[in-house]
């Protein structure tokens, strides 16, 4: 499971931009930023609701959008139950259709 979500962060992450190499130091006296992003990957889907279907869309820096496949705000307020409630997320939901509603919650 592990190699898998490695190979999943590798492969989402470098579609928005390609992920630079860089030599370090054993000491830690100098820090990798992809390796960061990296990481930060790992830890946010490691975490999301299983029971839903998420995407990551976009993740920069501290900030990660996810695309989830939820249908109402009944969704919206299961998917918080199992992500929890001090997970600071923002909302912005729509329908898939142009035309359709829009929710916004923030």
């Amino acid at each position: 499971d592990a190699v898998l979500m490695l190979a999943r962060a590798l492969y989402e992450l470098d579609r928005g931009k390609p992920i630079e190499l860089k030599s370090l130091f054993c000491d830690g006296s100098n820090a990798w930023d992809d390796g960061k992003a990296i990481v930060n990957y790992m830890k946010i889907n490691s975490n999301l609701p299983p029971s839903f279907v998420n995407e990551d869309v976009k993740i920069v820096e501290d900030e990660t959008i996810v695309r989830s496949n939820l249908k109402s705000v009944s969704d919206v307020y299961s998917w918080i139950q199992e992500y929890g409630r001090t997970s600071d997320t923002k909302w912005n939901l729509r329908s898939s259709r142009p035309s359709g509603t829009r929710l916004v919650c923030w």
